[in-house]
């Protein structure tokens, strides 16, 4: 394994500064911003975490073979970004679209000759924020529009809170449609439901305990809880939980071109500085019963 390359403060200031009159400087800096923003777009994308990435090298064929199709009426793709969700009812395969998602910062270039490279660090983390909001509106708007047309009452759930059964029946709803779920996405209102499991009858002293541990209670019986901070991607009254079957997932996030970052040469005009990035995905649901959505009333 390589050793871990650290740069002291001083380095850090002249590498900034140095992009503020290099042209090559600035290039490097501008290409380099891909390698810091992919893994922290893999960690903090609930979409990427629904939706299994799957890289497509060029020239690849984006179809994916639906698993179930004895046991599926219908599957979903995303046709382009901003896009209404489009419903295959027929098939043994789905054959996916790509599209780009893309997003451009910049900073005054004074701020560079100044070396001040946590402004540069603050904007890296709003551009990484654009990519992420624009693939989980993309995602969510698929799963929306997926519970708006589920028939099986045991993908439907309705409960007054988060208490125990109405997690058991969770659990159980996916037992029986022959899902294992594996995660709920809540919103924070909705998981300080969890905290009042503290004082239910039928909870053991060990799962008490950890309700109010330092991390709080963030998974019960192979069931992850996520909570989703953007109330227009989940609301108060409403929770989503996603199971998988024979090591098959929810949906697919088809990847033809992963995010590469460029310096951004027009923004010297107006004695800015800046880097614009792309990527081209896609995103499909192969298992229509790998979701059960939950009511809050």
């Amino acid at each position: 394994m390589a050793p871990e390359i650290t740069f002291t403060r001083e380095q850090l200031i002249d590498a900034f500064k140095a992009t503020a009159s290099n042209v090559e400087a600035r290039q490097a800096f501008g290409a380099g911003r891909a390698a810091i923003l992919l893994p922290l777009i893999a960690e903090q994308s609930t979409i990427r975490r629904i939706f299994r990435p799957e890289y497509i090298p060029p020239g690849g064929e984006c179809s994916f073979e639906i698993p179930f199709s004895d046991d599926t009426e219908c599957v979903y793709l995303m046709p382009q970004i901003g896009g209404i969700p489009t419903v295959q009812f027929e098939g043994d395969f789905l054959y996916l679209n790509t599209f780009g998602i893309d997003g451009r910062v910049q900073w005054q270039e004074r701020v560079a000759v100044q070396g001040r490279f946590e402004v540069a660090a603050r904007v890296t983390q709003q551009f990484k924020n654009r990519i992420i909001a624009q693939e989980e509106v993309c995602g969510w708007t698929m799963i929306k529009n997926h519970a708006a047309m589920l028939t099986n009452e045991k993908q439907k759930i309705s409960a007054s809170g988060l208490d125990i059964d109405c997690f058991n029946d969770i659990v159980t709803n996916g037992d029986e449609l022959r899902r294992t779920v594996s995660e709920l996405y809540l919103s924070p209102a909705r998981f300080s439901d969890i905290r009042r499991w503290v004082t239910a009858e039928n909870l053991s002293p060990a799962l008490k305990d950890k309700v109010y541990s330092t991390a709080g209670l963030a998974e019960v019986w192979g069931v992850t809880f996520v909570k989703v901070y953007n109330p227009r991607l989940v609301t108060n009254d409403k929770a989503y939980a996603f199971g998988s079957r024979e090591g098959y997932t929810y949906g697919v996030m088809p990847i033809r071109e992963e995010l590469t970052t460029k310096d951004d040469p027009m923004a010297c005009l107006e004695y800015k500085l800046g880097f614009f990035g792309k990527e081209e995905v896609g995103f499909g649901i192969l298992d229509e019963k790998g979701l059960i959505e939950v009511t809050f009333e």
